[in-house]
């Protein structure tokens, strides 16, 4: 993470709740004093949604004096890259260096093919399960960019047509990116057609 900071000139936080903000400003305070090259950007959510930050809640903590802030358009409890305002993804795409906090993030970003580090708790048994950890145990893990040909074409494909992602999942270390468009859906990982 601090190796990739060094080198990076934009870096991207995804916020979780909006009381965790106070945190993450002192946080970024500390970030602009080790990293003073870095832009830094964070993102919130577009509208209330459970208990996680929006705009307003960044202004009232001040993390506005310390960052850019930027807002993901909407309610959802995550970062669902599709769902993003245009400015939200162009940050995404050059941020050189994203942090992305919480369950939910992890949940909408995880093999999306962005280079992300996660931090949130395992709050579940899938998450327990799948990091044979105790419930409730922090976690702060690095997702290498995977598949980036597949996710140039996806964008590409989504900015050019009236396409919803379908689903998305891993089989065997394989991404799998399947596209539902109009009647049909499309495997991109093997690009065969299934009607």
């Amino acid at each position: 993470f601090v190796a990739r900071c060094e080198r990076a000139g934009e870096f991207l936080l995804l916020a979780d709740n909006c009381g965790e903000i106070v945190l993450d400003k002192l946080f970024l305070e500390q970030m602009r004093k080790r990293f003073p090259h870095l832009h830094i950007t964070v993102m919130v959510r577009g509208k209330e949604v459970l208990n996680d930050a929006t705009m307003e809640d960044a202004r009232y903590v001040g993390i506005d004096r310390v960052a850019e802030v930027i807002s993901n358009g909407n309610a959802a409890a995550g970062t669902v890259y599709h769902m993003l305002p245009q400015e939200a993804k162009k940050r995404m795409d050059k941020a050189d260096v994203i942090l992305s906090k919480g369950q939910g993030n992890y949940e909408t970003l995880c093999n999306q093919g962005f280079h992300i580090f996660y931090s949130f708790l395992c709050k579940c048994d899938l998450f327990t399960s799948r990091f044979e950890v105790p419930r409730l145990t922090g976690i702060f893990v690095e997702e290498k960019k995977k598949n980036s040909k597949i996710k140039t074409f996806l964008k590409s494909f989504f900015l050019h047509s009236k396409t919803a992602l379908f689903k998305i999942g891993i089989n065997k270390n394989k991404i799998e990116y399947v596209v539902k468009y109009q009647y049909a859906v499309v495997e991109i990982g093997k690009m065969a057609l299934i009607k």
